[in-house]
């Protein structure tokens, strides 16, 4: 490279893989969705709207649950009959059960259940009913719960409730039956065998209770029968016997009495008879009566003498008590000693009994003891019974509906929202596999690097994505102008000073700025490189050779120069065309059409060459603005008479085999040396098509008013003048 740019030894190739290609980064993702955002919007609208247009035609669909809770026979005892403790939840069992749910004898338990024809269901139908049910019935069972979910899906809410609550009811009537199945197995003998044992008991004991009320042998919580009346026997004689000394000594004391010449009323006296008490009580009343009567009156006193009278009947009763009292004591001691004579008598029976049970009662005791080993064959047999059911029923669940399914009022499917969503995913995908698929198909530029090895380019600068809504309204070249420090700039300001840094001192630089195609953002790239060189000082040129297409007049908001220099070809370059003048940095703008409104671009190399060279005399930069290369061969002669080409693709969109065509041609045409610039920030689309000369769109007219720049040769500058326009710039 001859100036203007840094020399291709400099340029690093570990930085530029040649064509090898780098993952689609967050950015690249980002930036390929934005480049068909059309399409993507298209696809979400219309997969959005059919989503939701079928699921408001199709038919909607209920759907009723319940809950079924598996408990087991550990849970049901306490934790006191399981020495494992807590059950804990087999995943494996829990999905066993689920699919016996969906097994063909539940579910045809269900269909036998909600039959309503007449009779039983044939086979076919029975088939055909169960099949129905299985296709719209969901059952789960969450992760580490014992709780299953039955649910099932109908056009009719109520007959999506009675289906699912027949489901858990048949699936509950099959558990027991399985349970009731699996206990009968394991304990079948066990229970017949305890069946016999209970008859040996029930016999042995039969037999015991016979043989003790045959020989009386009947116990009591104080022993046997017969030891107890011998017991009772004796105390009864010694009681007796006791009465009788007592009778006896009673009746010694009043023979005694009469003995020793005591007068019956003193023998009465001895004893306390109730009667003889009352009659001595009247007696010494009596006496007391007398004694007063004697005091008061004589002793042929009537009322004395029926006091005598009383006193003497009182004692002759006294006297007739005791003879009776004596008596009756003799009576006593009788009727003792014949009381004590039958129970002697009576006692010797039960001794002689007695002597005769005792044989009875070892047969007894031996009765006993074969009837208390059968019952503890009995007893063992039982509890091994119950232990072995309760091993079965702990590995086999129970059954219950915890919550069963109620007629549902709002269908679960279709949901129009959630159809739109998925149809607005759908489309989203749809959008992002095509924008994908056509990235994959058109294997684009990826990166400076990238594209620097493509091309063999010094890779120049990376101009980034312009963010803000404001940044994309306003352009690049008014971005530079009018906010000189903003990434863009700040990345085309790089490419200024390494021209400035490679420029000669004597003379200045030219540059052709190519692309592959158009709309790739050439031209702005021109005008923005072109206005921040002429902002850091550069003295600088910009030559609109697309005749094709001119644009820069608009870009640079040129007005017609009106300077002198200008008009008579002092700058060197006012016989070649229009002069005009940036209006925001003072930079010139030659495009080259006359006054006539024909196009007078140089046609030869050597042609381009003097005007070239007469630019680098009077401009410190040198910016010609071509066609781009594929669409037009235009671009090529200027490129080849330039110091130096810089090369525009865009990041995502220029595919590698354009950059490459391109490069190849500017070589083939003998360009100096070349660059890449990397354009992140264009707006539009490649345009495959491309105009002729003979329709070739004409320039925007550049006014003749003043320049508004702060420039000498602005206030020297003479007034306008009118000047000849071709028609079509009126």
């Amino acid at each position: 490279m001859t100036a203007g740019l840094p020399d291709a030894d400099r340029v690093i190739h570990g930085e530029a893989p040649g064509d090898a290609r780098r993952g689609l980064d967050l950015d690249g993702a980002v930036g390929l969705l934005w480049r068909f955002r059309w399409l993507l919007l298209a696809c979400v609208v219309v997969f959005g709207a059919a989503g939701y247009g079928a699921a408001r035609l199709a038919t909607p669909i209920f759907s009723a649950g319940g809950t079924l809770l598996l408990t087991y026979a550990g849970a049901e005892m306490g934790e006191d009959r399981v020495a494992s403790g807590p059950r804990e939840v087999d995943d494996a069992v829990m999905r066993s059960e689920v699919e016996l749910i969906r097994s063909r004898e539940v579910l045809a338990g269900a269909a036998r259940a909600l039959w309503d024809g007449a009779g039983k269901p044939d086979t076919a139908t029975l088939d055909a009913r169960i099949d129905t049910i299985r296709r719209d019935l969901d059952v789960y069972s969450p992760t580490g719960s014992h709780v299953i979910h039955v649910a099932y899906d109908a056009p009719a809410p109520d007959r999506a409730a009675r289906i699912a609550n027949a489901v858990m009811e048949s699936y509950i009537a099959a558990n027991e039956a399985a349970r009731d199945a699996q206990v009968g197995a394991a304990t079948g003998w066990l229970r017949t065998r305890v069946a016999e044992l209970r008859g040996d008991v029930e016999a042995a004991d039969e037999e015991v209770r016979a043989y003790r009320e045959r020989y009386a042998l009947l116990e009591t919580t104080s022993g046997s029968v017969t030891a107890q009346q011998l017991s009772e026997m004796n105390t009864e004689l010694t009681r007796a016997r006791g009465q009788l000394a007592e009778a006896e000594a009673r009746r010694q004391q009043a023979r005694d009495l009469v003995a020793s010449g005591a007068s019956p009323m003193t023998v009465a006296q001895s004893f306390d008879a109730p009667v003889i008490n009352e009659l001595r009580v009247r007696l010494a009343a009596a006496r007391q009566r007398v004694a007063e009567l004697s005091d008061r009156f004589g002793r042929s006193h009537p009322d004395l003498s029926a006091a005598r009278a009383e006193v003497a009947e009182v004692s002759s009763a006294i006297r007739g008590e005791a003879t009776n009292l004596l008596d009756s004591l003799d009576g006593e001691v009788v009727a003792a000693r014949a009381r004590v004579e039958a129970i002697e008598r009576e006692l010797d029976a039960l001794e002689a009994r007695a002597t005769d049970a005792s044989s009875a009662e070892q047969r007894l005791a031996q009765l006993e003891d074969e009837a208390r080993t059968r019952r503890d064959v009995y007893q063992s047999f039982l509890v091994r019974l119950q232990e072995t059911e309760n091993l079965n029923l702990l590995n086999l669940p129970r059954a219950r509906i915890i919550s069963p399914a109620v007629t549902p009022e709002v269908p679960s499917a279709p949901r129009p929202t959630l159809m739109a969503a998925l149809g607005v995913v759908m489309g989203g995908l749809t959008a992002t596999g095509a924008a994908a698929l056509s990235r994959r198909l058109r294997r684009t530029v990826d990166g400076l690097g990238q594209a620097a090895g493509l091309t063999g380019f010094v890779p120049l600068a990376e101009i980034p994505n312009l963010d803000a809504r404001e940044e994309r309204r306003l352009g690049l070249p008014a971005l530079v102008a009018t906010r000189p420090s903003c990434p863009a700039a700040e990345s085309l300001r790089g490419a200024v000073v390494s021209i400035r840094l490679n420029k000669p001192e004597d003379r200045g630089v030219c540059l052709s700025v190519v692309s592959a195609w158009s709309g790739e953002g050439k031209s702005d790239v021109v005008a923005g490189l072109a206005r921040l060189a002429a902002i850091d000082g550069l003295n600088v040129l910009v030559i609109d050779a697309d005749i094709h297409h001119p644009a820069q007049s608009r870009r640079l908001e040129a007005v017609r120069s009106i300077l002198p220099e200008d008009r008579h070809g002092a700058t060197g370059i006012g016989d070649v065309g229009v002069t005009g003048i940036d209006r925001r940095v003072g930079l010139r703008l030659l495009q080259l059409w006359g006054d006539d409104g024909l196009a007078r671009a140089p046609s030869s190399k050597a042609e381009w060459r003097d005007l070239l060279d007469r630019a680098r005399d009077h401009y410190d930069l040198t910016i010609i603005d071509t066609p781009p290369l594929l669409q037009v061969a235009d671009g090529l002669i200027p490129s080849s008479a330039s110091d130096a080409v810089v090369l525009v693709a865009v990041d995502h969109r220029t595919e590698e085999r354009d950059l490459r065509e391109a490069a190849a041609r500017c070589r083939a045409a003998g360009v100096a040396s070349g660059a890449v610039l990397l354009n992140r920030g264009v707006a539009g689309g490649k345009r495959r098509g491309y105009a002729g000369y003979d329709s070739a769109v004409r320039p925007a007219p550049m006014r003749r008013d003043e320049p508004a720049v702060d420039s000498p040769r602005a206030e020297e500058s003479p007034p306008p003048r009118a000047t000849r326009r071709h028609p079509s710039l009126a």
